[in-house]
């Protein structure tokens, strides 16, 4: 699933759960389905540091808005995203001063 089934699927169990009440059913899916939003968190994170590591800094932003997709609220992809954007502006400036209009940031 991506993050967009996730945060379907999410939104759909929330929804049951208003019209049908926290049935035991609902309540098993609903766990199911945050084990399975942490776990594609956990790996978009993991692969965001890769991208980050490498040099890879659009990469590694573009993957981390894929965090705030499922968690909108997560303090680290916040974070992190503002530290890419930071770098992404540096190496722009950085090239615009050599003269080199080459994109700064893969």
């Amino acid at each position: 699933m991506n993050a967009g089934d996730l945060t379907q699927a999410r939104a759909i169990t929330r929804e049951l759960i208003e019209l049908k009440g926290r049935t035991p059913q609902l309540r098993d899916l609903q766990r199911s389905l945050d084990t399975a939003i942490q776990v594609q968190i956990d790996s978009l994170h993991k692969l965001a540091n890769e991208h980050y590591r490498s040099q890879r800094y659009q990469e590694a932003r573009t993957t981390w808005e894929e965090v705030l997709k499922l968690d909108p609220q997560d303090p680290q992809a916040r974070a992190l995203i503002e530290r890419a954007d930071r770098v992404i502006q540096k190496l722009e400036s950085l090239h615009q001063e050599d003269g080199n209009p080459a994109a700064a940031a893969q």
